[in-house]
């Protein structure tokens, strides 16, 4: 039975779950305030550098290549910004400030910044500077380093971008392992979806999957076997059933369209004479017999069908014999019947309800198929390991053809302008094969011969 082949579910299985969703949704949050802080944060930078360079146009108008600058011009408060005057070859003429390093400054980039009005990074990269032109020859520069607040911000940023980033591809990955683990219970969701369109024969493949999940997988297949076999009986008992019935259908019609034959005639007028009814009694008593017996027939294979336990205790097969050989004689005194017993113990281990119906059912057989007057003989002996019973009679015999299939229910054999009824033998047969033993019709030239062969308790 081959596994339930991986296919797409209703609605689409490539939807993302919720965990991813809101995860997803955290990421995006958090890069929109990021952008949005940094967007914050250069419109701030861009905001300062351009008030710094309305003061230094401010102080521009009093500065001078040959006259100091007041402590009013300084532009920032740290130990490393200054304001100086510088000039056309970048060389420093004087300026104020803290004590820190002044940087570098390149002619080209001071005439570049102070034509454009904007700020950038000197040569070093530790200060910012600002320039315009004087007057006269030379520049007002402003040169100053990023507070700890500034670079802190910028460092902020970088930290909380790469930090969203790694989130989002955590998440990803995380998301990626979770369908990994979790592809084998959709499997087992498909298999169930299955199930419930298919029937139960799709089972579950979990190969490579986790092992407290492939031990689900297996527990999973190990029911739907358990409740196959268990849909199989109730379909073999519903099917026997309708057997059952279709069998009773058969064996009560022939009775039934006789007596109502009977009937009929009775009532139209065609039995007027005393013989004419006498006879139609006769015939309607013997129909009504033969029902009497085809019911306790019906009542046994039914209880066959049931399945009872068969009772397990030692019988003795002579007795059973000589039992039912006796209720043959008083059923039917004209008849002569033989019974001859090998010396030996007969011994079975059985129930002997069923073993008495296997032979009394044969003994029956024989009043059924045979003419009034016809010899039978009911003989028990051994051989090897069992205990054998023959039923044999001088009657018309088994039809050509027949054969086995005399045990067959419903297969009538050639009696004495009579139908047989197929059941009794079908009855003694499956008796016999609970006990595991063997039932036969033996060919013969003269009349019928049925062989039951049961396993002896006692040994050879």
């Amino acid at each position: 039975m081959s596994p339930l082949p991986l296919r797409p579910r209703a609605g689409g299985s490539g939807r993302p779950g919720p965990r991813l969703s809101l995860m997803v949704a955290s990421v995006c949050l958090s890069l929109v305030a990021a952008a949005a802080f940094t967007g914050l944060y250069l419109f701030l930078t861009e905001r300062t550098e351009r008030l710094v360079v309305e003061r230094l146009e401010l102080h521009a108008a009093d500065a001078a290549p040959d006259r100091p600058l007041d402590g009013a011009a300084r532009i920032g408060a740290a130990e490393d910004s200054h304001t100086l005057v510088v000039d056309g070859r970048g060389t420093v003429l004087h300026g104020v400030g803290g004590t820190g390093h002044v940087p570098d400054l390149d002619p080209d980039l001071l005439r570049e910044l102070a034509r454009e009005g904007r700020v950038a990074a000197s040569g070093d990269g530790t200060h910012r500077i600002a320039a315009v032109e004087l007057p006269g020859d030379g520049y007002l520069v402003a040169a100053w380093s990023p507070t700890w607040a500034e670079r802190t911000a910028a460092w902020g940023v970088l930290a909380l971008l790469t930090l969203h980033l790694v989130v989002a591809a955590v998440a990803a990955l995380a998301e990626r392992a979770e369908r990994r683990l979790l592809r084998p219970l959709a499997t087992l969701t498909r298999t169930v979806e299955a199930i419930a369109e298919e029937g139960l024969r799709e089972r579950v493949s979990l190969e490579g999957a986790p092992h407290e999940i492939a031990r689900l997988g297996r527990s999973f297949n190990t029911m739907l076997e358990r409740l196959e076999q268990g849909f199989q009986r109730q379909r073999s008992a519903e099917e026997r059933l309708r057997r059952f019935l279709a069998d009773v259908g058969h064996e009560l019609r022939t009775p039934l369209t006789a007596l109502t034959g009977y009937l009929q005639l009775w009532r139209l007028g065609g039995l007027e004479r005393d013989a004419d009814r006498a006879e139609a009694l006769h015939h309607m008593e013997a129909e009504t017999r033969r029902l009497a017996v085809l019911v306790e027939e019906i009542s046994l294979l039914a209880r066959q069908e049931q399945k009872r336990p068969l009772e397990r205790r030692e019988v003795c097969l002579v007795e059973v014999c000589l039992a039912a050989a006796g209720s043959a004689r008083v059923v039917d005194p004209d008849r002569r019947l033989r019974v001859e017993v090998s010396p030996g113990e007969h011994i079975v281990l059985g129930d002997p309800e069923r073993l008495h119906q296997v032979v009394a059912n044969l003994l029956a057989n024989v009043r059924a198929h045979t003419p009034p007057g016809t010899e039978a003989v009911l003989s028990l002996s051994r051989e090897g390991g069992y205990s054998v019973v023959d039923v044999v009679d001088d009657g018309p015999g088994i039809a050509p053809g027949l054969g086995g299939r005399v045990f067959e229910r419903r297969v009538h054999g050639r009696g004495h302008g009579e139908e047989g009824w197929g059941l009794g033998l079908s009855i003694a047969a499956e008796a016999v094969r609970a006990h595991g033993g063997t039932i036969d019709a033996v060919p013969n030239e003269e009349g019928a011969w049925f062989r039951v062969r049961l396993p002896s308790s006692t040994g050879p």
